[in-house]
């Protein structure tokens, strides 16, 4: 039910809150941005708390949990993994996370609103008559004249 406006209007859609703003969307970031990172300077202090233990057991301790070609083998990869993303013109703002890339198995897009709020509503609505301006439209105009703008009703 529309108070004014035309039929051959256009609708032009401007979304105020997404994503991470609901419920939902902040367990999502939850997930995706983890604080939780594993840290060296908690294993480093046990090593050298065994290290003044034992000065051999340590020696083997560290040989064995950080191999001397890990780092140099880590950045190969992920320079092999940006020269492909690069040869697919995908720009990587990220390098350090294309190794934890590699495990996603589930890519979810929430174009049906399931991750947003349930109970959004549409507050108003302004038609655009040239479809080729509406870049130049002034969404400011929404909230000063609401002649312009049609109200939606249930």
């Amino acid at each position: 039910d529309t108070t004014s406006g035309s039929s051959n209007d256009v609708p032009l859609c401007v979304a105020l809150r997404t994503g991470f703003s609901t419920a939902k969307g902040q367990s999502v970031r939850l997930i995706l941005f983890q604080n939780h990172r594993p840290q060296f300077n908690n294993n480093a202090s046990s090593v050298w708390n065994r290290y003044l233990g034992d000065h051999i057991q340590s020696r083997y301790l560290i040989t064995i949990a950080v191999p001397p070609n890990l780092p140099a083998n880590m950045s190969s990869g992920i320079s092999y993994g940006l020269t492909r993303l690069k040869d697919r013109k995908i720009l990587c703002i990220a390098p350090d996370r294309i190794n934890v890339a590699g495990k996603v198995k589930v890519v979810c897009f929430d174009k049906g609103g399931t991750l947003t709020e349930q109970d959004l509503g549409v507050m108003r609505v302004k038609g655009v008559r040239d479809v080729r301006r509406r870049i130049n439209i002034k969404f400011a105009s929404l909230r000063r004249s609401p002649d312009e703008v049609i109200q939606i009703s249930d």
